[in-house]
């Protein structure tokens, strides 16, 4: 057995192929004992492995980017500190001195308290956990896969879900271009948040200009500098104008012939998150009357919902004494989709009606058809 076994089975029991450990040495690069030694608490913190997930149904397979847990980061650190007190006189062999017994029991030299400070002293007792510390500690490690930024295309959807997500981890701090940390403690933080981001902002920008960005931060691992420049570079300027003007043509030429959608929910929401992703880039709502235009031509095609369009307007004219485009847009979007809810709902009874009453046809044929065989010539 060589010493980076010895490691892995004796001390961190990764005695399967798909350990969590192993796939994180993997990630890292370590091929060798030896090169344990070059693992920081930093990168422990930020290097993420893949976990493929089989394919559920019509869900196809994925890649979930995974962190070891904080304890599995702790035992690992506990090695490399280890091996470093050895002092620059060690070998390969030097490895199989450590054993899980040495390793339950053995403290680095800065783990040991000191004595207890006088009541009312400003320093810190050695053991007092830090801010830091118990952000890596607490942050979640779970199974949620962050999304991939694989298209330029695709920015705005990107940027609503990836600050859900950091905003879940509590790391929402790192998406702030102004934020500063004040005292020690919130410094200390807001490094190890920067770390984790960067790490994630690793594995999921593939463009090639998102991947630019991020080399150019690479060296002191600045997150929140990553995600400034792809705001600058993405969300404004002559990108986000063309972006915009995209969108425009989509909400132009969409109806319900020309949409993907299989129901009227699906199609108004599908509508529904184009505004959200124009008001967006623009950062200003669009007005109530614009709204309302875009609407109406984009159920032109369909006739229930453009006749139901039409007598909640005319009811607002007649009854409520406002205009077409006066109207309350969030008030009669509303109606529309409880509306489109109660046209899915008819039209699946119908195709389940549809089907019964063809397996029946289908079944009465062929019991006449056995009659028929059976008549006695």
């Amino acid at each position: 057995m060589d010493p980076l076994e010895h490691v892995l089975v004796n001390l961190l029991g990764a005695t399967t192929p798909d350990s969590s450990y192993r796939r994180f040495f993997e990630e890292y690069g370590i091929t060798q004992a030896s090169e344990l030694a070059s693992i920081t608490e930093n990168r422990l913190a930020t290097v993420s492995y893949g976990v493929l997930t089989p394919s559920v149904g019509d869900t196809p397979a994925t890649i979930v980017c995974m962190f070891l847990p904080p304890a599995q980061q702790d035992r690992i650190l506990k090695i490399v500190k280890w091996f470093l007190s050895k002092g620059t006189n060690v070998t390969n062999e030097t490895w199989f001195e450590l054993t899980p017994e040495v390793l339950e029991y053995w403290q680095p030299a800065s783990a040991i308290v000191a004595p207890a400070t006088p009541v009312g002293s400003d320093a810190r007792s050695s053991f007092v956990e830090s801010a830091a510390a118990k952000f890596r500690k607490t942050i979640k490690n779970h199974s949620v896969p962050y999304p991939k930024f694989s298209e330029d295309r695709f920015w705005v959807t990107w940027n609503t879900n990836i600050r859900i997500k950091l905003r879940i981890h509590g790391v929402q701090l790192v998406l702030d271009p102004d934020y500063l940390p004040e005292t020690v403690d919130e410094t200390d933080t807001f490094v190890e948040m920067q770390n984790f981001v960067f790490g994630v902002f690793n594995d999921i920008l593939l463009t090639p200009r998102a991947r630019g960005i991020l080399h150019k931060h690479v060296d002191e691992l600045d997150a929140q500098a990553v995600y400034r420049d792809l705001v600058a570079s993405y969300g404004k300027g002559i990108n986000a104008q063309i972006t915009a003007t995209s969108i425009e043509m989509k909400l132009t030429l969409y109806s319900f012939a020309t949409s993907k959608s299989k129901t009227c929910v699906a199609f108004l929401t599908t509508w529904r998150n184009l505004i959200y992703d124009l008001e967006r880039i623009n950062e200003f709502p669009l007005p109530d009357h614009q709204k309302s235009v875009q609407l109406k031509s984009a159920v032109r095609s369909h006739p229930q919902l453009k006749l139901f369009l039409g007598n909640v307007q005319l009811y607002s004219r007649t009854h409520v004494g406002k205009s077409a485009d006066d109207s309350d847009f969030e008030y009669v979007y509303d109606l529309m989709l409880e509306h489109a809810t109660d046209i899915d709902q008819t039209d699946l009874e119908d195709r389940g009606n549809n089907r019964g009453g063809r397996s029946a046809n289908n079944a009465k044929s062929q019991s006449s058809s056995k009659k028929k065989t059976n008549k006695p010539i």
